[in-house]
């Protein structure tokens, strides 16, 4: 009888465990915009840190139409977004929590969406130019080109930025990229430093080449958020870097999970890190005067929560 007993008791405890785990498993589908390199390495940086079993990552470039169906298939108890396409395909589904990663823009896309979070690409203004004028202390006066969409929200920060710091500021509004060499011929002997914005209106292919080209004619850095400009012969960039976005993604979401019986989504976080990147070649070609730290170095990590 006590064998038996034991042995049901066995049996039981099998069963539950075996349940819960199947409610508890903390299962994750993966959604990306494209099969990219940055958005690669968010998800090895997600993987590294969330206390989860990934079931499925899936590309919308190969999937598509079906991506919302193949989500669903896959029963995950949490969406992870990475890229503003990926957000956009999922942005719909209201049964799921979903947390967007590498996204620069996602809040007129998840605005009024309770069951979506993420982290925040956007580095605030004063801390970049905080950032800059560290590295290239003699700037007095900054060029900032905007389009309307920036004209509300950011640019403001930008001027309070700016006079906080005690430098001038020559902001432009863009209509078009067409307008950019005329205006950029009106304000080159006005300025010591160009400051680009995350805005695809007016940083295109086509425009970066110019911009790039203006910058060294004219011996004015261009301060940008992008590694990739910096490569191409941007003075200075200032970005998040994707690894870690993921890895905060990840530590994330496994607060997310604590709450065993429903996932409860958290506010939106700020980045925890950002990396500079100098190239140190266009510095030396334009006789640029560095801070002491920064020379020869090509690249510097630091937590954005030291800066004020």
């Amino acid at each position: 009888m006590k064998k038996k007993l034991h042995k049901i008791f066995i049996i039981s405890l099998l069963t539950l465990l075996t349940y819960t785990n199947i409610i508890f498993a903390n299962d994750v589908v993966i959604v990306e915009g494209k099969s990219y390199e940055p958005y690669e390495k968010a998800i090895a940086g997600f993987q590294k840190t969330c206390a989860c079993t990934i079931k499925e990552v899936l590309s919308i470039d190969i999937l598509d139409i079906y991506t919302t169906r193949k989500i669903y298939e896959a029963r995950p108890e949490l969406i992870v977004a990475v890229g503003e396409k990926a957000l956009k395909e999922v942005s719909n589904i209201k049964d799921i929590p979903i947390l967007y990663t590498m996204v620069l823009h996602p809040y007129s896309i998840v605005e009024n969406k309770n069951n979506i979070s993420g982290i925040s690409m956007h580095i605030p203004a004063n801390k970049q130019l905080t950032v800059f004028l560290d590295v290239l202390p003699q700037v007095k006066t900054i060029g900032v080109l905007y389009t309307s969409d920036e004209e509300r929200e950011i640019l403001p920060s930008i001027k309070n930025a700016t006079q906080k710091h005690g430098v001038a500021l020559n902001e432009r509004l863009v209509d078009k990229p067409q307008s950019i060499p005329a205006i950029l011929t009106d304000i080159k002997n006005k300025i010591d430093a160009l400051w680009i914005l995350p805005n695809t209106k007016i940083v295109t292919p086509e425009t970066t080449e110019y911009l790039i080209l203006f910058s060294m004619e004219n011996n004015i850095p261009i301060l940008t958020f992008s590694e990739n400009q910096t490569q191409l012969g941007a003075s200075i960039s200032l970005n998040i870097d994707p690894y870690d976005m993921g890895k905060q993604t990840g530590q994330m979401a496994t607060l997310l999970f604590k709450n065993q019986n429903k996932p409860v989504l958290i506010k939106e976080q700020e980045a925890m890190t950002a990396k500079i990147s100098i190239n140190q070649a266009v510095v030396m070609n334009m006789q640029l005067t560095l801070n002491e730290k920064y020379k020869n170095v090509q690249t510097v990590k630091f937590h954005l929560a030291n800066l004020q």
